[in-house]
Parts: C-alpha cells; sequence; structure tokens
C-alpha cells in the first residue's frame, strides 16, 4: 500500500507516489496520458470533456465516511477493481445522470484523512492487494482543498474479499458497477489465482532451461539469475529503445553493470548484451529476462591469484555479491520498463563447466584470501527459487534485503554464515568491491547511504521462497 505516512509538507507528488511498473493501458487510453501524468489541469479537463466513468475510472463527489457502511463502501470499491481491470476512484467529482464528469466538487486534504483510507484498505481487504495508490492533487489556488485518487492496479493475487458483518464476500466491477462474485464465479477465480502462480513458474523454468546453456558451456563460473514478473508486459525489440532505456538509468546500479555490455544482438523477442568477459544479459520484451555475471576469481584478484585458472573453480565472494546486486537491478529495473507487474519469480545459482563450483573466495579483515570449499566439493551449487517485490526498483533498502538473503543461501552452499557476508554496514560503508565496475558501485552505495543504513526506512520488498504462496505482503 504505497502512501507518503506523516508529512505535513506533503511535498511527495502524484507522479513520485505512483510504481513504475503500475500500467493500466485502458485507463491511460481514457485519461489521454501515464497515470503519474494526471495533474490538476488533466483532472479539470475530465469536467471539460464530459468523461464517462468506466470499468477503469469511478468518481466520488464527496470523501468515504468513518461509518462501518462508508468504510465498507471503500473496500468494496477498491476490491472491485483489483479483481477486474484495476482503476481509478477519484474523490472530488461529481457525475450527473449519465455517469460523466460534471463538477470538480473538491475534498479537504489531509495526511489523518489519507492514512484513516490506507488503515481501511489494510484491515478490511484480505489478501491485502499490492501497490494501491493513495494520493492527491491539490487545487493550486487553494492547496488545502482538491481530489484525492485512489490507485487500484489489476491484481495476480485475486480474488480479494471484504468483510460484510460476520462473512466474507467477495466485489467485482462490471461496467460502470460493483456486484458480488457468485459461488462458481468465485471457484474460478481461485483457480486462476494458483494456476497463475504455476504458470509463471514454467516461464521461469523455459527462460532458465533455455538460456543457461549459453554460459554454462564456457570455461568459466558464474552468477546466474533468471527473472519472470507475475503480470506480463510489452517492449519492441529493437537496439535503439533498449539503449534509450539503458542510457536513462546511467546513475543506477543497472549503470555501472551494463556500462560495458556493448556488444548487442537481437533474439527472438529478446534483446541480448554481452562483453569481452564473458558477461551476459538477456532482456525478453515480456519483462523477463536472464543475466550472467563472470565471478571466477582471475577477473577479481588480477595477478594475485593468477596460479587459478579460469575454469579452476574458484569463485570470489565480492563479485558474487557485485552480480547479484547487479543483475538483479538491471532485470527488475527491465521488468518495470516493459510494464510488467506482480510479485517477481526469481531463480539464482552459481554455475559453471561440470565440477566448476569447488571454493569460495573472501577477503579478510587482513587482506588475505581464505579458501572455503563447496560442502559438497567438488560439484554445484543447489539453485536457489525465491519471490520478491517489484518495489526492489525503487527501494534501494529493499533491493538489498533481497540481494543479502540471496547471497546467504548461496554462501550457505560453502557453511559461510550470513553474518561473514553483509554488503553495507550500520554506519552504511559498504564491503570491499573489485573490479572495473567498483567504483560505480561504491558511489551508488555512497548516493544511497542514509537508505541504506537505517532499518526504519526499509520499504517492503519481501523476499520469500518460492513455495506455495499464500498470500501476499503489501508494498507502503
Amino acid at each position: 500500500m504505497n502512501d507518503p505516512g506523516d508529512n505535513p509538507a506533503r511535498t511527495q507528488t502524484w507522479a513520485t507516489q505512483v510504481p513504475p511498473w503500475v500500467r493500466i493501458p485502458r485507463l491511460e487510453l481514457i485519461l489521454g496520458c501515464p497515470l503519474p501524468a494526471i495533474d490538476w489541469a488533466l483532472v479539470n479537463g475530465l469536467v471539460a470533456r464530459h468523461v464517462t466513468e468506466d470499468l477503469t475510472l469511478d468518481y466520488k463527489r464527496t470523501l468515504y465516511g468513518a461509518s462501518d457502511a462508508e468504510k465498507k463502501e471503500l473496500t468494496k470499491d477498491v476490491a472491485a477493481l483489483a479483481n477486474a481491470a484495476g482503476g481509478l476512484i477519484i474523490l472530488g467529482i461529481d457525475e450527473d445522470a449519465q455517469s460523466a464528469a460534471k463538477e470538480v466538487t473538491e475534498v479537504p486534504l489531509a495526511d489523518g484523512e489519507r492514512r484513516r483510507m490506507v488503515d481501511v484498505l489494510v484491515r478490511g481487504i484480505a489478501p491485502l492487494i499490492p501497490d494501491v495508490v493513495v494520493g492527491e492533487i491539490p487545487d493550486p489556488e487553494n492547496p488545502t482543498q482538491g481530489v484525492y485518487l485512489l490507485l487500484v492496479p489489476p491484481s495476480d493475487e485475486a480474488p480479494h474479499g471484504i468483510r460484510r458483518n460476520d462473512y466474507y464476500a467477495w466485489p467485482v466491477r462490471e461496467d460502470r458497477q460493483a456486484r458480488w462474485m457468485t459461488e462458481p464465479e468465485l471457484a474460478s477465480r481461485y483457480r486462476d489465482r494458483f494456476a497463475g502462480a504455476s504458470q509463471q513458474v514454467t516461464r521461469l523454468d523455459k527462460i532458465w532451461h533455455d538460456a543457461l546453456p549459453r554460459v554454462t558451456n564456457r570455461d568459466r563460473g558464474y552468477v546466474t539469475i533468471a527473472l519472470v514478473p507475475a503480470r506480463a508486459g510489452h517492449l519492441q525489440t529493437d537496439r535503439a529503445s533498449y539503449f534509450s532505456w539503458l542510457s536513462s538509468t546511467e546513475t543506477t546500479i543497472t549503470g555501472a553493470i551494463t556500462r560495458d555490455l556493448d556488444k548487442v544482438s537481437i533474439g527472438r523477442r529478446r534483446v541480448i548484451f554481452s562483453d569481452p568477459n564473458d558477461h551476459y544479459i538477456e532482456l525478453h520484451a515480456n519483462g523477463s529476462g536472464f543475466g550472467a555475471g563472470n565471478a571466477t576469481v582471475d577477473q577479481s584478484r588480477g595477478l594475485e591469484l593468477q596460479a587459478f585458472p579460469s575454469n579452476s573453480g574458484f569463485f570470489a565472494l565480492d563479485l558474487v555479491a557485485t552480480w547479484t546486486l547487479g543483475i538483479l537491478d538491471v532485470l527488475a529495473r527491465h521488468a518495470a520498463n516493459a510494464g510488467a507487474s506482480g510479485d517477481l519469480a526469481i531463480r539464482l545459482q552459481l554455475t559453471g563447466p561440470s565440477g566448476c563450483v569447488k571454493y569460495l573466495v573472501e577477503r579478510t579483515s587482513t587482506g588475505r584470501d581464505r579458501q572455503v570449499p563447496l560442502s559438497r566439493y567438488p560439484g554445484s551449487v543447489e539453485e536457489l527459487d525465491i519471490t520478491a517485490s517489484l518495489s526492489v526498483v525503487t527501494s534501494p533498502r529493499d533491493l538489498l534485503d533481497v540481494t543479502t538473503s540471496a547471497l546467504a543461501d548461496l554462501a550457505a552452499e560453502f557453511n559461510v554464515t550470513p553474518s561473514a557476508i553483509p554488503l553495507v554496514a550500520a554506519d552504511g560503508c559498504t564491503s570491499g568491491f573489485s573490479g572495473p565496475r567498483a567504483a560505480h558501485l561504491q558511489g551508488w552505495f555512497t548516493n544511497h547511504a542514509d537508505d541504506l543504513s537505517s532499518r526504519e526506512t526499509r520499504g517492503s520488498g519481501h523476499v520469500t521462497p518460492a513455495s506455495p504462496r499464500d498470500g501476499v505482503a503489501p508494498t507502503s
């Protein structure tokens, strides 16, 4: 649930509140603009153009009240949109007999009211709906008045129910009205929910098994990661559009990781990036992706450990950390750029030619390298499946939490404890990075030191094993 929280100055604008991965194409066609571009002029334009309510657009003349009946009406309207195509509720627009926008009535804006609505939604809907935005657009001439916007994405966790007295009921929006689902319809929606999770894993399997041979037939060891969003997006697969997107990520971890990936080829509904050091990234048109970073020890230590050939099976812990963090950022940002939504299914593995994975090499506090053998030496590290929220795109803390959790599980194969591999200390200092991307990564950590050093600032990028899903955490 996205809400700025206690912010008397209300400096966070509507545009910054809308997650970049939330897209509702039908609604954007009606509005005539992307969701983050909604402003006061557009609100008045809805009245001037007599835009009618729609499956994805609902007007309310006043605020939802504090009575139990009106709280239930709020949860019913929001759950109905999430159970259908998603949509937008505007509080502060009156409609005429034909459901067309008639007048901007304006409502009082206050942080307490916004928090109250968020609390009602969190307590009154099950399962929780991810990425709901409760925002506002003030009247420029009277900032204490304006309209509230309740943006509700279509949900992969549908059906969402609400409490009605002593039982649950499941609303769904149909045309311009909400109605209650019938029992056969509800049963069908539950089948769709569980089938959707299964289909996501199937798509992950396909991307993984298609891409993995491209790196395992080389004489190197890799951190390999595949990512599939719950709801697919869509992008054109041409070099120009992808390079344009990459140029906009220069100050991010994605910018640091992809800066040298100058070999580009077009595959079937995908763009493939690589470089002379055998780093490899596939970005699919539907928002899925695969990445592999060379993490063998000769790449991280230069001449110091040149006695170990690149195929010796020695993995550098700092490079494993670098590529895990970097590839996760690249793939998640690509999913958001493609307009994908929902939770991310992620698979990670340290991999290479048969028997390649033997040792993890970590730099000790004295500056020396310590070699930790694989617990099943020689052998292979098992695949690790997790799920995470798309909030990793906008929250440095969430991205770091996902990375650290994944590294802990990967390192456990070598009997290395999670406490031995933090990427950031309590004071915001990072562990050592090496290689040509080190300066860029250190710069990113420095720029986000406040976000990364305080647990109170962490968002909601939940990390869970990819076993059967029984709900989804709110994103706040």
